[in-house]
């Protein structure tokens, strides 16, 4: 889970950069045409560099509550066949969180060998990417950037109804620019319509079965998948758990709570490893952090790298801004294993740090600045959010109150994360949450066993949410890596090796087993 996709290999540097992304989408559209009568997949490895990839587009029905209107919606799709025929299982599903993750783009990674899936789960699997509608080689939602960027900016802490009103109108007309430059599709891209388009090209690809893998968001989908289809589940393996059932407010409490109890364990890592670039015995991070954020609350701090008018970050760098990139930069936590990628985010959180402290640079902390040029649907990612979850924070004075309990349970941050900011920019959303209710609706006598994956220590899902999630579905087994960090499949270490067995064979780990990578 981050706003605008920014993922997990994307702090390792196995994700393709930005203007790759963009161009891979791009010549991927120009030579696929929609297709309602199964799929028609073509070679597209050479676009690619990535050695038996197959792409496609299927129409699927705009809204399948009126699958007659005539009214569809284009999804795109990528797939790595099984590379052992003779023990293939049939097809995984993927997707790598968000929301609105581009799980194209993490397919074309695997071809390098930059997404860790298994030789054994290639040697049994198809592996299809299937983006989300709303973003990537789907049909895309399209937003006035510059509303965006207007918006973003603004202090997300109003002091006054003065400063609240600004804030809830700015994003308000962020949310209409979307209706009018999207259209219908715009009130179709929650996650109940997606799982139904996970089922659309599974009926299509001519898959009795339904396997999952999902990571962070897409432990949403999965769920909602669980819901409508209990009876086609086959496997379900879910890691870093979201929680949609959750009321706003406990939303946001939660995802602060473990956002803050990581950042204390980097805290504790950086005081005691000479990796990190502003270990000082005689000067605790954590009073270099609230120092730094200090001054950036008095004075917006420099981005030097993102002073360029084509840049792609803003020039200025705020406190909300550090506690934001913070989030990100914690997610990995240690190296994956047998791997030759960069540091860890912690190492480059480090950096980060040491640049802006000591250098005057906070390039590292700044906020992604959005252009009428992107092409990858990246604002979708709000759509989808303010589609799913309860959106019960749209006055000035409920906001106050939550303020002062993130303000006294998140003593770093001030609660200032992913969730909070979702929060703000579906106060006004031009649609309504599509879940009719707070609640999950799991058949406990046709959904076959789930398994559940969290670490302790992650700053996008909460341990507490796994929890939640793993007692509401039915014979579901959690999964406890002992340690810090977004998601664990990406880690390829044990936590990896038992979801890889359960999706091959079903067999789940002992109940409370707990991993250390």
């Amino acid at each position: 889970m981050h706003v605008h996709a920014v993922l997990v290999v994307q702090c390792l540097g196995a994700l393709v950069s930005a203007s790759s992304e963009i161009s891979s989408s791009r010549s991927i559209r120009q030579y696929l045409h929609p297709s309602s009568h199964g799929i028609a997949w073509i070679d597209c490895s050479s676009e690619n560099d990535t050695p038996g990839l197959q792409c496609a587009n299927i129409t699927v029905p705009l809204d399948y509550r009126k699958p007659n209107s005539g009214r569809h919606a284009t999804l795109g799709l990528m797939r790595r066949l099984v590379r052992n025929s003779s023990k293939r299982v049939g097809t995984l599903f993927f997707n790598p969180g968000g929301p609105g993750a581009i799980a194209s783009n993490e397919l074309i990674g695997s071809g390098s060998g930059l997404m860790p899936f298994s030789d054994d789960l290639r040697d049994h699997f198809d592996i299809v990417a299937m983006d989300p509608r709303g973003v990537g080689i789907s049909q895309q939602v399209r937003c006035d950037a510059s509303l965006y960027n207007t918006a973003i900016r603004m202090n997300p802490y109003p002091g006054d109804q003065v400063a609240f009103d600004q804030i809830y109108d700015a994003w308000q007309a962020f949310g209409r620019s979307c209706a009018d430059m999207t259209g219908e599709l715009l009130a179709n891209v929650d996650s109940v319509t997606t799982a139904r388009d996970f089922d659309f090209v599974r009926a299509a690809l001519g898959e009795e079965d339904f396997n999952f893998l999902g990571l962070s968001y897409g432990v949403v989908l999965g769920a909602a998948y669980a819901e409508l289809f209990p009876e086609r589940v086959r496997t379900l393996a879910l890691d870093g758990a979201v929680d949609r059932t959750l009321s706003q407010p406990y939303l946001v409490l939660q995802d602060s709570q473990s956002n803050e109890a990581t950042l204390e364990k980097f805290f504790q890592w950086c005081d005691r490893n000479t990796d990190c670039a502003v270990r000082n015995t005689s000067f605790p991070t954590s009073s270099l952090y609230r120092d730094l954020a200090s001054r950036a609350s008095h004075h917006p701090l420099t981005a030097l790298s993102c002073q360029s008018p084509s840049s792609n970050c803003f020039r200025t760098v705020s406190a909300s801004d550090i506690y934001l990139r913070t989030q990100v930069l914690l997610n990995v936590a240690e190296r994956p294993r047998n791997s030759n990628l960069t540091p860890t985010s912690w190492f480059a959180l480090g950096k980060a740090l040491h640049a802006a402290y000591y250098n005057n640079d906070a390039s590292a902390f700044s906020s992604d600045h959005f252009r009428f040029d992107n092409q990858t649907g990246a604002l979708g990612s709000i759509a989808i959010w303010c589609l799913d979850v309860d959106r019960t924070i749209t006055t000035f004075e409920q906001l106050t109150n939550l303020q002062h309990l993130l303000n006294s349970t998140s003593p770093y941050t001030s609660g200032q994360t992913e969730a909070y900011t979702y929060m703000l920019q579906c106060m006004a959303w031009p649609h309504p949450v599509v879940y009719p209710d707070n609640r999950f609706h799991f058949d406990a006598q046709k959904l076959p066993p789930a398994l559940i994956v969290n670490a302790l220590y992650d700053p996008e899902a909460s341990y507490a949410w796994a929890v939640g999630v793993a007692n509401a579905m039915p014979h579901s087994r959690l999964l406890t890596r002992d340690g810090a960090g977004h998601t664990s499949y990406l880690l390829g270490g044990e936590a990896r090796d038992l979801t890889d067995r359960y999706l091959i064979t079903k067999v789940l780990p002992p109940p409370g087993t707990v991993v250390h990578s």
